[in-house]
Formats: structure tokens, sequence, C-alpha cells
């Protein structure tokens, strides 16, 4: 909690043990319950530098999976505009991420930020036809975690218009795509109807 809030000591230990964990992974380990939290700390403190790090630990075939998928779920929740796009590529792209571990960073990307979200949704309609024939099982993941990142009406409707072109039917996607559309219109309404109340309530404070 104490990173999220961007205390500037945690997230410059965070680094620190992170940066010692990356140079030499057998005498400076990281508990598998806290590498999530320090990874995602340390990167708050220097992105590029954690990032491109996450990406060599990933990449490295003496990595245990669940610790590759910690650093994907990571590198996901980068806040540059640039590693949106450069992170979705490598994803994607890259042939280095196993198929089943796309979910992992995808999450994070279409969660973390708005501009994330966006992102996310962003490259699914740019790369359509590649994805639905590409991704066999994780089709409906894919397009659930691509949609559901957004956060106003008017993005659902924009949704709804792209996936009602018979050139672009979700197929069986349609179930997660469903699913996606009621959590953004969810939190536009509620965010359209709490908006005042907590401006007010904040300006009390």
């Amino acid at each position: 909690m104490m990173g999220i809030a961007n205390d500037s000591d945690v997230l410059k230990e965070a680094f620190n043990r992170f940066m010692a964990y990356k140079e030499d992974r057998q005498r400076s380990t990281i508990p598998g319950d806290l590498q999530k939290s320090i990874f995602r700390c340390a990167l708050r403190h220097d992105e590029a530098i954690v990032y491109s790090a996450l990406k060599e630990i990933a990449e490295d075939p003496d990595t245990f999976p669940e610790e590759q998928r910690n650093c994907l779920s990571v590198m996901g929740s980068v806040k540059d505009g640039q590693r949106h796009a450069e992170m979705l590529d490598y994803v994607f792209f890259s042939g280095k991420v196993r198929m089943q571990d796309i979910s992992f960073p995808l999450s994070s990307l279409s969660t973390t930020t708005d501009e994330g979200g966006r992102a996310a949704w962003e490259f699914l309609q740019s790369n359509f036809s590649l994805l639905s024939s590409k991704l066999g099982p994780m089709w409906g993941s894919c397009v659930g975690l691509c949609c559901r990142g957004l956060l106003t009406l008017e993005e659902a409707k924009e949704v709804e218009i792209f996936f009602n072109d018979p050139s672009h039917e979700p197929g069986s996607a349609k179930r997660r795509l469903t699913q996606a559309l009621e959590i953004v219109k969810t939190k536009a309404k509620r965010r359209n109807r709490d908006r005042r109340a907590v401006e007010e309530f904040l300006r009390r404070k």
C-alpha cells in the first residue's frame, strides 16, 4: 500500500532489492509472495531500468514459470505511453511469451491506468484480424481484457459499434465481450452518479 501511495523510501528500497536480485538471484532472493509487490514498486522508482530487467528475467530459461508470470504482470503495469505499444508487441508478436500467459500483462495494462486501458482497446482494433486468427482458446480472454479497461458510456458504445460490424464478429469471445461491456457501463454509471458527491467530500477535507 505504501508503494501504491508512491512513498519514495519504499520505492527506493524495493528498487535496491530488485537490482540486487537481478544481479544474483541465488544470493539476493525475494520470497514468492512478495515478488510482484517489490517488482511493481521498483518499476515505479525507475520504469525504464526495471522494465528492461523484468524482460531479461522473464526470458531467462532458468526462471520458474510463476516468476515469469510475475515479471509479465508487472511489465503490463507500465505508465509510459510509449511502452504500452512496445509491451503489447512484445507479448503478442515476439514469440517469447507463452500463449497461456498473455492474460497476465494484458490484465495489468488494462487496469493500471486509464491510458493503458485505452491502449489495449486500440491495439485490439488495429490487430483484430491477426489476433482473432492467432489466439485460439485465448481469444475470449484477449477481447474481454482489451475492453474492460475503458471508462465511459461513449467508449462502451464504440465497442458495440465495432463488434456489430460483420467483419468484426467476436465469435467465441462473445460472452467475455458482454461481461466486459457490463463492467465498463457499471463503472461509468457509478462515476457519473458519485462524482459530485466525492468532489464535495474532498473539498470539505
